[in-house]
């Protein structure tokens, strides 16, 4: 185990006391003597490697120092797109994101009230094919959801066996 993804030695870290530790790593990164030299530390990411395994990946020093300038910039940059300060936001992004969900309702609404007219007229003139009827139609502006949900309301309108092209 150790051959493949470590060097000859090892080091081996328990936090805790006693033959059962809290946790238990091996550890092949750079060490330190201490923490003071390390300096600023700051976690970038954590995700699951396995049942009851975590792995954690930071930048510390000047790698965290350039770590948070550039999340300063990318800060700043969107205050200035916002035309807000950047205290101001994450609730400015809030406001604009219950705007967007408002608008898209507003749309989606616009959008079945306008392709229900053309469902209507798929459905009258259907082609009797003897044993079911087609149903075919062209729908502006829909998602794939929307078209299931076109799809269900055309087998509740239409008696009988349906086959139904829908684009």
């Amino acid at each position: 185990l150790f051959g493949e993804k470590y060097g000859e030695r090892v080091r081996v870290v328990s936090v805790g006391e006693g033959e059962q530790p809290f946790s238990r790593e091996l550890c092949g990164g750079t060490h330190a003597r201490n923490t003071a030299e390390i300096g600023l530390f700051r976690i970038t990411s954590e995700s699951s490697t396995g049942s009851n395994v975590r792995r954690i990946e930071a930048v510390a020093s000047e790698g965290a120092i350039a770590y948070l300038d550039e999340r300063a910039r990318i800060l700043a940059d969107t205050a200035l797109e916002l035309k807000c300060r950047v205290d101001e936001v994450p609730a400015r992004l809030s406001s604009l994101q219950d705007t967007l969900r408002a608008t898209e309702q507003k749309l989606k609404a616009a959008l079945t009230g306008g392709s229900s007219d053309a469902i209507s007229q798929a459905i009258d003139s259907a082609a009797d094919m003897g044993a079911y009827k087609l149903v075919i139609a062209e729908l502006k502006g829909l998602e794939a959801a929307d078209l299931r949900n076109v799809w269900d309301t055309i087998r509740q309108k239409v008696t009988g066996p349906v086959a139904c092209v829908l684009a």
